[in-house]
């Protein structure tokens, strides 16, 4: 009779993209319900012109946090989309932080998040 091995897998992950087209902004770290986020392609920290995924075996709603190296300057934002499409705009006016509550993530979809030049303008 031959010996089996049983080899735990691990957990699904989710994915996280940044996308950042900002002069300005530069992420360094991004938190899942108080869990880092793991780089899976490109760098932390995110800065201008760079595009980083990440992964997280968090699933369900969330709160994401999005840590900057330094305060921006006026007129900047980051904009998260959920798994459902659903966006949230945080002004990075005076802040180290940005903060994105409720955020659904699945399989389906990846979270899409957006570093960018100008303000967020209401629904």
């Amino acid at each position: 009779m031959p010996i089996q091995t049983i080899t735990a897998c691990p957990p699904p992950f989710r994915t996280i993209y940044i996308f950042n087209s900002s002069l300005d902004i530069a992420i360094t770290t991004v938190e899942v319900n108080g869990i880092n986020a793991t780089v899976v392609a490109g760098i932390l920290p995110n800065t201008s012109g760079n595009n980083t995924q990440l992964s997280t075996s968090v699933t369900g709603t969330a709160n994401i946090n999005c840590y900057l190296q330094f305060t921006p300057i006026y007129g900047q934002q980051i904009t998260c989309y959920d798994s459902n499409l659903v966006s949230q705009c945080a002004s990075t006016d005076g802040g180290f932080s940005v903060t994105f509550y409720n955020v659904v993530i699945s399989n389906d979809q990846p979270v899409q998040i957006y570093a960018t030049d100008g303000i967020c303008t209401p629904p």
